[in-house]
C-alpha cells in the first residue's frame, strides 16, 4: 500500500513536463522542450533557456486548507523565440537601470535638500523635493516595466514539486504527453 504523503510525487514516475487542459504541469527544476513557450516558434539559436523563478502561497487563494503554509518556490527553465526573448531581456535590463537611477535621484535629492536646508536661504530645496518626486515616479514605472516586459507564464499553484502554470501557447501544449490518466493536478489519485 503506498501512502499519499509518504510517496514521492506520483507523476514523477511518468516525466517531466506535462499538460492538462490549458495548463502546463513542469516539475521543479526541469527544462522546457526547445520551442518558444509563448508562441511555440523555434527557440533563439545559440542562447540557452532562461530561469524563470514561481512562488505561490495556497493562504491567499485556499481559504479551507491552514494558513500557516510557508510560500513556495519552483525553478523552470524555458527557451524563448528570439523576439520574446529580446523583449524580456530589455525589460530586465531597462527596468533594473531605471531601479538604479531612481535610487540615485532619490539619494541626491535627499542629499542637496539637507545641505540646502541646512545653509542660510534654502534656495535649492524645492528642486532637490522635486528631484525626489522625480525618483520616486520613476521607480514605480520601472517596477511595472519589469513586472509587465518580463512576463512569461503564470503560476497557477505549486503542489509538490510540480508547478501549475498557464499561459503557455496552445501549440506547445498540444506537443506535450497529457497528464497520465488517473492524476490529477495536484498529484493526487
Amino acid at each position: 500500500m503506498e501512502l499519499s504523503y509518504a510517496s514521492p510525487a506520483p507523476l514523477a514516475q511518468f516525466g517531466e513536463v506535462f499538460r492538462e487542459g490549458g495548463l502546463l504541469l513542469v516539475r521543479h527544476e526541469a527544462t522546457l522542450p526547445m520551442r518558444c513557450v509563448l508562441c511555440n516558434g523555434d527557440a533563439a539559436p545559440g542562447q540557452g533557456p532562461v530561469k524563470l523563478i514561481f512562488t505561490w502561497d495556497p493562504s491567499f487563494r485556499v481559504t479551507h486548507e491552514s494558513t500557516l503554509h510557508l510560500r513556495q518556490t519552483a525553478v523552470v527553465r524555458a527557451h524563448l523565440c528570439a523576439p520574446h526573448l529580446r523583449n524580456w531581456r530589455m525589460g530586465r535590463v531597462v527596468g533594473i537601470a531605471g531601479v538604479c537611477i531612481s535610487g540615485l535621484m532619490i539619494l541626491t535629492g535627499a542629499v542637496v535638500a539637507a545641505l540646502s536646508d541646512s545653509s542660510p536661504v534654502p534656495r535649492y530645496v524645492p528642486a532637490a523635493i522635486s528631484g525626489m518626486l522625480g525618483g520616486f515616479v520613476l521607480l514605480t514605472l520601472s517596477m511595472f516595466l519589469l513586472a509587465f516586459k518580463t512576463r512569461t507564464l503564470t503560476c497557477r499553484k505549486i503542489y509538490g514539486t510540480y508547478v501549475h502554470l498557464a499561459d503557455a501557447d496552445e501549440g506547445f501544449l498540444a506537443a506535450l504527453p497529457a497528464a497520465p490518466h488517473g492524476y490529477v493536478a495536484d498529484g493526487r489519485k
